[in-house]
């Protein structure tokens, strides 16, 4: 019952009528509007120096973005034919 109190008290919001998840997805919301703006300070600190060659984005420094910046591991479709298909001819265009 404190977690409810908690997570309202940082959304800002009575908890009365919001079930617990509903209550974590806000905080996750707020938390990472947060961090849209902390981010991207950071960035812009950082690229105004002049003695730092590398430019840096906003997403390097955002929890919540950086995972979803992983990219799904890249491979050929024939892979999926072998897998898929128990004929090896089956799929193949004459």
């Amino acid at each position: 019952m404190i977690a409810v109190y908690y997570l309202a008290g940082i959304v800002g919001c009575d908890p009365g009528p919001l079930t617990l998840r509903e209550l974590v997805a806000m905080v996750d919301g707020f938390c990472s509007n947060a961090w849209d703006h902390t981010s991207t300070i950071i960035a812009t600190i950082i690229n105004s120096n002049p003695y730092i060659k590398t430019k840096v984005s906003p997403f390097d420094f955002h929890p919540y973005k950086q995972q979803q910046k992983q990219e799904l591991p890249k491979a050929d479709i024939s892979i999926l034919r072998t897998v898929f298909c128990k004929d090896k001819n089956k799929g193949k265009r004459k």
